[in-house]
């Protein structure tokens, strides 16, 4: 589905069929819209740790912000959080696109936390093929 946002956020999550965990962010991630964006980390959550439950191993998550126009300060330690959360299960997970800055914030906290599972793509077809590359080798 492809979006075209600038003043508004969207955060979607699902489960495909073929059991990848598929993020949508797009829009602006501000200070305004802290809540929202917490409430929606925290469900991002209990879908990996249900993942996790079932016995998925390793949870394939593909991360799609293509649709990042702005982030904020205080987002970050909630994004912080989420993807500190993810260190206790067995998960690779690929980020499709970001402009410079959503791509300096994701890169920053994954050198943080010496998240070694967690790689860039430009396109979806490229993540997904690495994603199951890795789960399939």
């Amino acid at each position: 589905m492809e979006y075209t946002i600038e003043n508004d956020l969207v955060l979607e999550q699902h489960v495909g069929t073929d059991s990848v965990l598929y993020i949508t962010v797009l829009g602006k991630i501000s200070n305004d819209r802290l809540e929202q964006f917490s409430t929606w980390a925290d469900e991002v959550k209990l879908t990996i740790k249900k993942h996790a439950e079932e016995g998925e191993n390793p949870i394939l998550v593909l991360t799609d912000i293509r649709g990042v126009v702005h982030f904020e300060r205080k987002p970050i330690a909630v994004l912080r959080e989420l993807l500190s959360y993810d260190t206790q299960f067995p998960i690779r997970s690929a980020v499709v696109g970001g402009n410079r800055f959503a791509i300096l914030i994701f890169d920053s906290i994954i050198g943080i936390l010496h998240r070694t599972n967690v790689r860039h793509f430009k396109d979806k077809q490229s993540a997904l093929a690495w994603l199951f590359a890795e789960k399939h080798p």
